[in-house]
């Protein structure tokens, strides 16, 4: 009902605005018959019966259709009443109630540009983009989920509890780590103690101890070198870490510990294939890598 309403409101007022008087009266007067104001009947008193005439409402019963369709071209100051008979007492001024519906369209049509503006202000500056980066620093700052441990390896110590996991090149809090998982990896090395080799130099001349490869972190964009062969048990291990999560979770228990981002999604898993199908020696020295100290951020 109310859209029947508006859609003859809208009506009503365009004809208004187009001077097409006729189909305005009667495009009013159906907007206002849900009101009260319809035809009088005989039974009620002439004096009501004149009260509650509306004046630019015309009974087209008495009116001749040819001049509907060849209206004067003549100017005139009169109105047609209900009754159809030309009054000379009514102006050619718009009722009260067309200036009052005008002013309210125009007020309506304010509001609506004002609701659209704000709605694109903040599509533009709340939108998916917005979004995306406000999970991604939420996803950093939650303490159950971010592997982040600051900007230096002191902080990491001291604010964050981190230690370094040869495993994952990095930095990581104790819910980012699987110490019992990165021991076994640790000691499954070439060397004669189960250790992995580290050098400085693609050449393999200068060698580097784990405490020298863990301090690197404070070193902007500095590199060392690995074997396939420890590239190779590091796509195993994160393999493995996965696993021991999935099976906590299977168990029921609860889980507070995480795989960091950086390592934790289809494409570390892709890369992984593509490194074993490589069948390259597993001592040759062909891997380079940093250390970091914030896992969040992908590779």
């Amino acid at each position: 009902m109310f859209i029947a309403e508006l859609s003859f409101f809208v009506i009503a007022l365009h004809l208004s605005e187009t001077k097409r008087p006729v189909l305005s009266n009667w495009a009013w007067k159906i907007l206002l018959i849900p009101y009260g104001v319809r035809h009088i009947t005989s039974s009620r008193p002439k004096d009501v019966e004149d009260a509650l005439t509306v004046p630019f409402l015309p009974d087209t019963s008495s009116m001749d259709i040819r001049s509907m369709e060849k209206p004067s071209t003549q100017p005139s100051d009169e109105l047609i009443s209900e009754d159809g008979n030309r009054n000379s007492s009514f102006t050619a001024k718009a009722p009260p109630i067309q200036h009052l519906c005008s002013t309210f369209a125009k007020f309506l049509l304010l509001c609506l540009a004002t609701w659209g503006l704000i709605a694109a202000l903040y599509l533009l500056f709340h939108g998916p983009l917005h979004q995306s980066n406000s999970l991604h620093n939420s996803y950093r700052h939650s303490p159950n989920t971010s592997c982040y441990c600051g900007t230096s390896t002191h902080e990491a110590l001291t604010k964050y509890s981190c230690l370094y996991d040869s495993a994952a090149l990095a930095w990581l809090p104790p819910h980012c780590r699987d110490d019992p998982l990165l021991h076994t990896f640790e000691t499954s090395g070439p060397n004669p103690d189960g250790s992995w080799p580290y050098f400085r130099d693609k050449n393999a001349t200068v060698p580097l101890s784990l405490h020298e490869v863990a301090a690197l972190a404070d070193v902007p964009n500095a590199t060392f070198y690995l074997t396939h062969g420890w590239h190779v048990m590091h796509c195993v291990y994160y393999w493995e870490k996965l696993f021991r999560l999935e099976g906590r979770r299977r168990e029921g228990g609860e889980v507070d510990a995480v795989v960091e981002r950086r390592y934790g999604d289809v494409g570390h898993i892709r890369h992984c294939g593509e490194l074993l199908r490589l069948r390259t020696p597993l001592e040759r020295v062909d891997t380079i890598a940093g250390v970091r100290l914030d896992s969040d951020l992908l590779e």
